[in-house]
């Protein structure tokens, strides 16, 4: 019984990492996502004729 804690134990640390990478994978490719849409209007608002026809 104590071997099978064990084991239950490092699958459950395992899952935990693999949890928190996946979440820190998340947030950082919404960080890139954020800072791709900013340049995107920035070049969009550079490239816009200064007068309205």
């Amino acid at each position: 019984m104590e071997t099978q804690q064990i084991l239950s134990l490092i699958v459950f640390i395992i899952n935990t990492v693999i949890i928190t990478e996946l979440v820190i994978v998340t947030q950082y490719s919404m960080y890139q996502i954020k800072k791709l849409n900013k340049k995107i209007k920035e070049l969009e608002n550079t490239n816009k004729p200064t007068t309205n026809e």
